[in-house]
């Protein structure tokens, strides 16, 4: 395990931690392994954690406390403050992001996998695309992105993401993840965008106050036991183009100013397969589901 203090962080909140933070993952991921960050509200740019590393503070947080182990942005033109992109077994655990509502549609937490083709044009009166061509086109292309096939297996847990001008999670054709037992509120686009991305579990959250949709996922997404409240277009919205094998059950949806549930915006027959939405609490939103 290696301790961030130890490496030369500060954890004051004034000074720019990032070079210390950088070199303790640089170390950790060396062989695989822990970096520590001990309670405290460490200042730096964006983070890439490589392969296999686990980011791991004191939690601690509670709804408006951000808890013992802080990561806040340096500056206002990041992208995000954790970069998950090339990263497989990588882990968050027991920290606080705090966007602090700097820069631009800057993210929480990001996968951000550039699309290689363009999303095709059909003109009209065109047959459907196929099966297989409607799920490239909701993935964005992922079978055009070799650098990182197959499974990331990312989890983010027990972790405060919030006030940040993008979304708190942005996963952009990001293959197996997970977040759970986790709080994801008060963001300027989506509490987790996961809307590109496939096979995910999503357990056991808060998610709320989120500026379009507390929860925006893609295929083969179960979602679970979370209160999804008092976000503005939608608690939950699916992916327009594509859905496949979604789970939603055991959710309160409360409050949310749109749509509690988002399912049917087709643009071709036949988009959604085999969605199950069983055993949900609506209330209170402006349409519990379209």
């Amino acid at each position: 395990m290696i301790d961030a203090r130890e490496a030369g962080a500060s954890g004051d909140g004034r000074s720019d931690d990032t070079q210390a933070l950088r070199g303790a993952i640089a170390q950790a991921a060396d062989r695989g392994g822990v970096v520590h960050l001990p309670p405290g509200r460490y200042r730096t740019n964006t983070l890439e954690l490589p392969s296999h590393v686990t980011l791991r503070g004191e939690g601690g947080w509670s709804y408006r406390d951000p808890g013992a182990t802080v990561l806040l942005p340096a500056g206002e033109k990041q992208t995000c403050l954790i970069d998950l992109s090339l990263a497989r077994g990588a882990r968050l655990t027991d920290l606080a992001l705090h966007g602090e509502l700097k820069g631009r549609r800057m993210h929480g937490v990001a996968v951000v996998r550039p699309r290689k083709t363009p999303r095709p044009r059909r003109p009209p009166g065109a047959a459907p695309l196929s099966r297989a061509d409607r799920l490239d086109v909701a993935m964005g292309g992922a079978s055009h992105l070799p650098p990182l096939e197959g499974e990331q297996n990312i989890v983010i847990d027990n972790c405060w993401i919030s006030l940040f001008t993008g979304s708190g999670i942005h996963l952009e054709r990001s293959h197996v993840w997970c977040v759970r037992h986790s709080l994801v509120t008060y963001n300027g686009i989506d509490g987790i965008d996961g809307h590109t991305s496939a096979d995910a579990w999503v357990i056991d959250n808060q998610i709320g106050f989120n500026a379009r949709y507390g929860l925006h996922i893609g295929s083969s997404t179960t979602v679970t036991a979370n209160r999804i409240e008092q976000n503005d277009q939608a608690g939950l919205k699916f992916n327009d183009f594509y859905v496949e094998d979604d789970v939603v059950t055991g959710n309160h949806f409360c409050s949310n100013r749109g749509t509690g549930i988002d399912l049917v915006r087709a643009h071709d027959d036949g988009n959604v397969r085999g969605v199950t939405i069983t055993g949900n609490h609506l209330r209170n939103s402006g349409c519990a589901m379209t």
